[in-house]
């Protein structure tokens, strides 16, 4: 979905547009980072001074305790916390409570990216599951690890990429 407001209009800090991407399927990620299929949105900004406001969510589940998502831009990372150490640095880190079932957990990350650029920009969505040595994990996004067709258990949940291009 896309909106274009009139620019005349929208003033310093006005939306000048917004795009959004949802996934309704479910997807699983190993020990290395893998695109989120559907939650990728390209733009053109309006003015190199624009700046864009990124809001992801993930609903998912993992084994083993650990699964992370993260946002690039043209490929490059954004929103990763400072390097310590050997620790992720992921936007998004998802923690479940047990290794093999549990209800679905909510992540999300809200990034303000100033690219200073009027080239065409790509956001998306990266997930992986865990792998620290002591074990390995998958992540699932849009469902939780058993996935059993209950009423009770297991429900389906989306997930989402919304930018908003704000005006500089």
């Amino acid at each position: 979905m896309t909106r274009a407001v009139n620019t005349a209009l929208a003033g310093s800090g006005g939306v000048l547009q917004v795009v959004q991407a949802i996934k309704t399927d479910t997807q699983s990620f190993s020990t290395t980072y893998a695109d989120v299929v559907g939650l990728s949105v390209t733009l053109t900004p309006t003015a190199a001074a624009s700046k864009f406001l990124v809001l992801v969510v993930l609903n998912g589940y993992t084994s083993f305790y650990s699964g992370y998502g993260r946002i690039l831009r043209n490929g490059t990372s954004i929103g990763e916390a400072a390097a310590a150490g050997s620790r992720n640095t992921s936007p998004m880190p998802m923690a479940s409570l047990t290794s093999t079932d549990g209800p679905i957990n909510n992540v999300s990350a809200v990034v303000l990216d100033s690219p200073n650029t009027t080239a065409s920009l790509t956001y998306k969505v990266q997930g992986i599951g865990r792998a620290d040595g002591l074990n390995s994990g998958l992540l699932y996004l849009g469902r939780t690890v058993q996935d059993r067709d209950t009423a009770t258990y297991d429900p389906r949940a989306i997930c989402s990429i919304t930018v908003m291009e704000i005006a500089g």
